[in-house]
């Protein structure tokens, strides 16, 4: 379930030069500018390998949705609009309002690429080939990559190091290894300042994990409460730091630490912590992996914890920063496995043949789908609420793509390209 490596701490300097202008390419030598087209896209769909082994050598997966649904095959094209080559991706990274990453196999001008930055107003492509992103969150509802109050861009390397690099220049980007040397990291939050709390394998049993702050000055920080074992933390909605605790041998007896970081000066609070015999002694067993566990949700002022692991006990919960208390959620069954994605006032749960609403704050929730229908490949939701789904339609065995409006209004999208979307990512928040 855990992998650890050691990262270097080198500071490494990556020039990313525009693949349109390899070689000296330019508009005096009468070459174009190769491009992604991805302006009036709401989403990106990266569609499975053909399961008839038909090669994909001249054709794309990596289809753009517009925002009537429609699905739109995506080359990479030259200036005038005519297509260059065909982009296979594996994986779709949304950076920010002005950027995406893509990862796989891109033909530009007789050079081959893996990994490509891509402006998402123009679509001009540039070389991202030595940032070394790893694609995928370590724990469920992790939202990636990660940002301080100056735009800097935080995110997990191959070597479970954590990289820092701006994106003001994408001609001249520096990326640094965030973490010392000989650190480690499964997983991390960063605040608004660049305070960087990670959780890493201290390899002695009982799943035990330590947890440090890497300041914004290069400290390091042992996050500890004495007596106690560590559990999940996360960065609360108000910006600070949080961790769970407890009694591995003695009944768990849960507690909630807030950090409080003052400058330089790092201590910890006790602000929640289990009263009596209560079914809140369950939430010590709370965890969250990149597979299994709880589903954070970050609100306004409170964060929402979804289990999809356990089958008892208090395991859905929400805690609320402003007075520290935690309020029980009702939701129906979730499974490993579950889908979950969030809009400004909904959180949306596929689960084997549910697709389920939720409202945010009252935690009400209908069904949008018969059972049984329908089993959910990939989902996401925008501040709208308009849901797109990939998903097998059981009566046929059809992998289609649709849609749900604000209305709870079905409508099929495609069914004729036959494919899963391994991801659909929305790009225009």
């Amino acid at each position: 379930m855990r992998k650890i490596l050691h990262p270097l701490c080198t500071i490494i300097l990556l020039t990313f030069i525009s693949c349109s202008n390899d070689n000296g390419e330019n508009g005096e030598s009468g070459s174009q500018k190769t491009v992604l087209n991805i302006s009036d896209a709401k989403s990106l769909a990266v569609i499975e390998s053909s399961t008839t082994n038909k090669s994909l050598a001249n054709e794309t997966n990596l289809f753009k949705v517009l925002n009537d649904g429609t699905f739109v095959p995506l080359n990479l094209t030259n200036e005038d609009g005519s297509d260059a080559t065909a982009p296979i991706v594996s994986s779709v990274q949304n950076l920010n309002s002005d950027y995406i990453l893509l990862s796989g196999v891109f033909n530009i001008s007789d050079k081959k690429y893996t990994n490509i930055l891509v402006r998402k107003s123009d679509g001009a492509i540039y070389d991202a080939s030595s940032i070394n992103f790893s694609f995928g969150s370590r724990k469920l509802g992790e939202i990636l990559p990660k940002n301080d109050s100056e735009g800097n861009i935080y995110y997990y390397k191959a070597s479970n190091s954590i990289g820092k690099l701006s994106l003001n220049n994408p001609d001249d980007i520096n990326v640094l290894d965030y973490l010392p040397s000989g650190q480690s990291a499964m997983a991390f939050e960063v605040d608004s300042k660049g305070n960087c709390m990670y959780q890493y394998d201290m390899s002695n049993g009982n799943d035990k994990y330590g947890i440090r702050i890497r300041k914004a000055n290069g400290g390091i920080y042992e996050v500890k409460v004495e007596g106690k074992d560590n559990r999940e933390f996360w960065l609360g909605s108000n910006g600070n730091f949080y961790f769970i605790t407890y009694t591995f041998n003695d009944g768990y007896h849960p507690q909630i630490n807030k950090i409080n970081i003052d400058g330089d000066n790092i201590s910890t609070t006790m602000v929640w912590a289990i009263k009596g015999n209560t079914p809140y002694a369950d939430i010590g067993n709370m965890f969250r992996t990149s597979s299994q566990g709880s589903y954070m949700i970050k609100k306004e002022k409170s964060v929402i914890f979804i289990d999809t692991y356990y089958s008892w006990g208090v395991m859905n919960w929400e805690f609320f920063e402003d007075d520290n208390s935690i309020k029980p959620i009702n939701l129906p069954a979730i499974d490993q496995g579950a889908k979950i994605v969030t809009s400004k006032e909904n959180y949306y749960i596929a689960t084997k043949t549910e697709l389920y609403k939720v409202n945010l704050n009252t935690h009400e929730y209908t069904k949008l789908l018969n059972s049984g229908e329908y089993e959910v490949y990939t989902l996401n939701a925008d501040n709208n609420d308009k849901v797109q789904f990939s998903a097998l339609r059981l009566k046929d065995g059809k992998k289609i793509f649709a849609e749900i409006s604000k209305e709870g209004e079905f409508k099929t999208v495609n069914e004729e390209i036959n494919k899963r979307a391994v991801s659909l990512e929305r790009i225009d928040k």
